[in-house]
């Protein structure tokens, strides 16, 4: 996502109209592999926020890396 498709959503909020980004706080395979699914076919962007000890350099307690988060 881009700078400029961020001023976007925040002009589009000034205006009064409803704009946000998707976003995923799960480290559930089947939530994310949902919520990149949904934002690919709608063509927007999505957020997925992790805490350090969900993913991290070392698996965290999901055993996922930075890297493996990447489709």
């Amino acid at each position: 996502m881009s700078i400029k498709s961020l001023d976007n959503i925040v002009r589009a909020q000034r205006r009064g109209q409803s704009r946000g980004i998707n976003s995923i706080c799960s480290s559930h395979p089947f939530v994310l592999r949902a919520g990149l699914y949904r934002s690919a076919r709608a063509s927007t962007s999505v957020l997925v926020e992790t805490a350090c000890n969900q993913v991290n350099q070392f698996g965290g307690y999901t055993g996922m890396t930075p890297m493996g988060m990447i489709p």
